[in-house]
């Protein structure tokens, strides 16, 4: 990050305020991508189940998920996005303290400069991550028994939402009070382009976002939400429903099966559009530093 007081500089100082040499995988380059610099294009880092242990030397099908963060942490830095936003299963298995306070010191390279958005999983424990991060950035908002952060980003406003209904159960549920929430903040919004992230999403399963029919209910006539963002299936993928952009992230701690990368997605994204670049630094990385490009709605 340059050490002159540039604009952007201002802008990061003032959202972190307001909002309150790349390595190897643990198991196992960044591309550069050209976007046009209409409408100020604003750079988020977004990574999702990062299943961070107490135990350093944790593992899983040969993936070591501390040491992917330790790695991906230098990536995310030496490209000095404007905010960060990771998408649930934080910690490792059950939501222990010694995950949440490992997780806070590996992300302090980043979070010290660098505003950084959680959504909680169905592996994190509520009350044992906000005694370590007691201090978020963001706007947080009033819906009892659940950790909801509105960024305001210009050009792009995105809503941190929580869908963690019991540690260690895989099932996500947004449940009535908030979804009751974003309904009325939806209507009561201007019209700046919306991002949604959160944990469960994909498919109809049963381990997967029961109240997800619900959810589009209240957001498929809000042309304003552009795209929603989640993790959960450990696999990397773009749909679309209604006009509405699914963005499903890897896994930044391990993978599923062997076809899917390990890594993180580099955003650039402004009134019209978006841009995302795999960052692929274990399992599949065939499409490491692909770029897809999406426009929003209308």
């Amino acid at each position: 990050m340059s050490t002159n007081i540039s604009r952007r500089d201002f802008v990061k100082a003032g959202l972190a305020a307001g909002l309150a040499p790349i390595l190897s995988g643990g198991c196992g380059n960044p591309a550069s991508t050209g976007i046009a610099q209409e409408q100020s294009p604003r750079r988020w880092a977004l990574l999702s189940d990062l299943h961070i242990s107490e135990d350093a030397g944790d593992n899983y099908r040969g993936c070591y998920p501390n040491k992917n963060l330790q790695a991906i942490v230098p990536q995310v830095v030496s490209l000095a996005p404007d905010a960060v936003a990771i998408t649930g299963d934080l910690a490792r298995l059950t939501g222990k303290t010694g995950d949440y306070q490992n997780l806070k010191k590996i992300l302090v390279p980043l979070s010290e400069n660098t505003p950084v958005f959680f959504s909680l999983g169905n592996h994190d424990h509520r009350e044992r991550f906000l005694q370590t991060f007691d201090n978020l950035p963001g706007k947080p908002q009033p819906v009892a028994d659940k950790v909801v952060v509105v960024a305001e980003t210009s050009p792009v406003r995105v809503l941190m939402l929580d869908s963690l209904l019991f540690t260690d159960k895989a099932p996500g549920f947004l449940g009535q009070k908030q979804r009751q929430w974003l309904a009325d903040y939806l209507h009561r919004a201007d019209k700046t382009p919306t991002i949604l992230c959160l944990h469960h999403m994909y498919g109809e399963g049963k381990i997967n976002l029961m109240d997800m029919p619900w959810l589009y209910e209240i957001i498929v006539p809000m042309t304003k939400v552009k795209a929603v963002v989640y993790g959960h299936s450990h696999a990397y993928g773009f749909s679309e429903y209604s006009g509405i952009h699914l963005i499903n992230l890897p896994a930044t701690g391990y993978n599923f099966n062997d076809q899917d990368p390990v890594g993180w997605v580099d955003a650039r994204w402004t009134a019209t559009g978006g841009e995302f670049t795999l960052h692929a630094i274990a399992g599949n990385r065939d499409k490491d530093g692909t770029v897809t490009k999406l426009a929003w709605r209308a």
